[in-house]
């Protein structure tokens, strides 16, 4: 049965396909454009280049040697994993692909039109799994939005994420515009999501929120201890204010929210936080981008029917 309200795109003798992306007019119209085009596009002249790197919010064009079939088998089969999502494009002329900026064949170039970034991965596409970890990371936003796509993927990464509640595109858009700057300087170490609660409507009691309360609102799931961090009622998501409280975070004058029936105690928080150094593992938040340390580990995150829920995790801390 279904999901309500839910789009799914049907077509004849094509597969029934249903939309998981944002609730936003443009970014199903980017859908509906992309499982128009083939699975990958065959890029032959510079106006076709030119158009084709704005026809997605995310695209990726793969610079290749028509013998290296080998890439190009590879980028195929990432690109049919994330079709839903991304506008995957090949060019196979030496020359044309001569014509881009420190583009030097091989190589698979991520445009991100929303950001306004171009991420470049020099070499063959080699091993798909690591190629596929780099169009995950690659693809996601300064201020990306929860999407069911998505939900897991940003889990996985397993760094602290920050959720950003509106009910609205309006507001959301107004949420990404004001703290663009601040998420930019700490892209590397959070996960910066807005969140339409409509569309996770269990979420925001989960994250120790007022469902009810005036928007907008925010959280922060600590996923590396399980902590979650809502963000005090009332006060304003701004990037100073923000700031503020994660240094209050950071120094354990904040403590995290227990929810209802958790088996957690006081004591048994107190003894955590003597573990760790009492900085609650947290990211501190400085006017500088954070730098992560040096022989940091990666952790694998279990999976989660809603995202910051329950996660368990092996392995590192955040700074």
């Amino acid at each position: 049965m279904p999901a309500y309200p839910s789009i799914w795109l049907l077509g004849k003798d094509k597969e029934v396909v249903r939309y998981k992306g944002a609730k936003r007019a443009d970014a199903f119209l980017h859908f509906l454009s992309r499982k128009s085009r083939p699975l990958i596009t065959e890029i032959k002249t510079g106006d076709q280049l030119n158009l084709f790197k704005t026809a997605d919010e995310t695209v990726f064009v793969a610079y290749l040697d028509p013998s290296d079939t080998d890439s190009r088998g590879a980028f195929e089969r990432v690109a049919q994993k994330y079709s839903d999502e991304f506008s995957f494009g090949i060019v196979s002329d030496q020359e044309l692909a001569q014509t881009q900026q420190n583009v030097k064949v091989p190589a698979v170039v991520g445009y991100k039109v929303i950001d306004g970034d171009v991420v470049i991965r020099k070499g063959e596409v080699g091993n798909v799994d690591e190629f596929e970890g780099w169009i995950k990371e690659t693809s996601r936003g300064v201020i990306g939005e929860l999407t069911l796509l998505n939900q897991q993927r940003l889990i996985d990464r397993a760094w602290p994420i920050v959720y950003l509640f509106a009910p609205t595109e309006k507001e959301r858009q107004k949420l990404r515009k004001t703290l663009y700057k601040f998420a930019r300087s700490y892209y590397d170490s959070l996960t910066a999501v807005t969140v339409d609660p409509h569309e996770f409507p269990d979420l925001m009691s989960k994250l120790g929120l007022d469902p009810d309360c005036a928007s907008p609102a925010g959280a922060v799931h600590q996923l590396s201890k399980d902590r979650i961090y809502p963000y005090p009622k009332g006060q304003p998501l701004t990037p100073g204010a923000i700031q503020n409280w994660g240094m209050d975070i950071y120094n354990g004058r904040v403590k995290p929210w227990t929810p209802p029936g958790s088996a957690k105690t006081a004591e048994g928080e107190k003894e955590e936080d003597d573990n760790n150094n009492n900085n609650n593992g947290f990211i501190k938040f400085t006017n500088k981008k954070n730098k992560v340390a040096a022989g940091t580990k990666r952790k694998v995150v279990s999976m989660a029917n809603i995202p910051g829920v329950k996660i368990k995790i092996a392995g590192r801390d955040e700074l």
